[in-house]
């Protein structure tokens, strides 16, 4: 089975979810040592670990994770999805599956569309939650809807294969359309391969 990354490239399923982890985020957290002296430190540590690049001592770095990690708790969605990027891909902090998609689903049901199509796809390849093929469709709806175009195309998939959803051509045809207008290539060549 072929998915679509949030970026619209197109690889093959178990070889796509290693690159598409770019929706990760890690615990943000330092050791207790590097933290000991500074209280804001301190917050964070309590959530989790840093990776040890970053409790190495790279400041900048750990006052970024910091104030995204008060956005995200803020209720800012963007700042929800990137924690959530940067845990499931370990980027900055300890990767976290978990994590990953605690924040990404508060982005998601705050209507962010790119991290309800993240969302879905965690369900299609069973990261971090069960593989639920109708929960998979239910979030990429969301994102389809909202007018994410990689969302539409695997819509488009979803209604085409039958998976989550029963198969409905016009519906898929439909959605792919939608898709291709906004430039998404992959729906544009299944459009031009449509019998």
């Amino acid at each position: 089975m072929v998915h679509t990354g949030f970026s619209g490239q197109s690889r093959p399923f178990s070889g796509w979810m290693g690159t598409f982890l770019f929706l990760v985020f890690c615990q943000l957290a330092l050791a207790a040592g590097a933290m000991a002296a500074d209280p804001e430190k301190k917050a964070v540590a309590s959530n989790g670990q840093l990776s040890k690049n970053v409790a190495s001592g790279d400041e900048d770095v750990l006052r970024d994770l910091m104030d995204l990690k008060s956005n995200a708790d803020s209720g800012d969605v963007s700042a929800q999805f990137e924690l959530s990027r940067r845990y499931l891909n370990g980027d900055g902090l300890e990767q976290n599956d978990d994590e990953a998609i605690r924040w990404l689903r508060m982005a998601a049901e705050g209507g962010l569309p790119r991290a309800q199509a993240g969302l879905g796809w965690m369900y299609a390849a069973g990261r971090g939650v069960n593989k639920d093929e109708t929960l998979s469709f239910s979030w990429y709806e969301r994102a389809a809807v909202a007018g994410f175009p990689v969302a539409q195309y695997m819509l488009g998939r979803y209604y085409e294969k039958g998976i989550g959803v029963a198969k409905d051509r016009v519906l898929a045809k439909e959605w792919y359309e939608k898709a291709a207008a906004q430039g998404n290539e992959k729906a544009k060549k299944r459009l031009q391969d449509w019998k």
